[in-house]
């Protein structure tokens, strides 16, 4: 090899060395349909997965449905479950397995006033419905029969005016602006017991089927990495006068 040879291969291993190490030092960018989130490699090693999060835009159809079609989804769910194993009055996360099946898991914010911890697993290959917010009126509520009539019953809760979902330590932050739906008038169950009162406070007696209008601020999260996943809800709606801060400390098992 000559001296020239020689000279212009121990720049060019520089060279890459520099980039290199420039690399190892930048921050990973996850595309997120419309979102660019910077995301920090100086994270725990089973954090590592959070490198790839990817959050659905708004006019996605993940697993063959649109956001509004998984609100209906969302809100059926949500009104079959008891409210002594409801996870939305949940402040442990005990209850987060409850009724959860399909390709999609959902985490709620819930009715709690203030700061929640919560503890839950999530099998391996879930998508994540992250519910950061939620209004609904029904007719077994006595709220009315018509889509028209429901929906100005929820309108009158007044809007959240701030409302943000952290994962790993990354912000969404358009959550109110981009991620608002509504979903149509829809038919849902309840149970005995159920999550659901009278005008006058009591709990609505038995079982059966009842119409519904809900609106729902949320982000459709694909698969976490297996390991451990802090995600963070946080809404405030100053009409209602309620604040959620609801933590949740993730197990994703393979």
């Amino acid at each position: 090899m000559g001296l020239k040879t020689l000279h212009r291969a121990l720049l060019i291993v520089c060279a890459g060395v520099v980039l290199a190490a420039m690399v190892a030092v930048m921050p990973a960018t996850a595309t997120t349909g419309g979102l660019q989130l910077t995301v920090s490699r100086k994270v725990p090693a089973a954090q590592a997965a959070s490198t790839k999060l990817y959050v659905y835009p708004p006019t996605a159809h993940p697993y063959g449905h649109s956001y509004t079609q998984w609100a209906v989804h969302f809100f059926q769910w949500w009104a079959a479950i008891p409210a002594s194993q409801n996870p939305w009055l949940d402040k442990s996360g005990a209850h987060c397995a409850q009724g959860q099946s399909g390709p999609v898991w959902y985490l709620l914010n819930g009715i709690v006033n203030g700061t929640t911890v919560r503890a839950c697993t999530v099998p391996a290959g879930k998508a994540l419905i992250i519910d950061d917010g939620l209004g609904e009126c029904s007719t077994v509520e006595g709220n009315g029969t018509t889509f028209q009539v429901l929906r100005a019953c929820v309108k009158s809760y007044g809007p959240a005016t701030k409302a943000y979902v952290t994962v790993d330590g990354v912000r969404i932050t358009n959550v109110v602006t981009s991620y608002q739906f509504w979903t149509p008038l829809y038919t849902f169950n309840y149970p005995a017991g159920s999550i659901f009162s009278t005008p006058n406070g009591k709990q609505v007696p038995g079982s059966g089927t009842s119409k519904s209008v809900g609106e729902v601020w949320m982000v459709i999260l694909a698969p976490l990495g297996v390991g451990q996943h802090t995600v963070e809800l946080y809404t405030n709606d100053p009409h209602l006068k309620w604040v959620g801060d609801v933590t949740y400390h993730l197990t994703v098992r393979g």
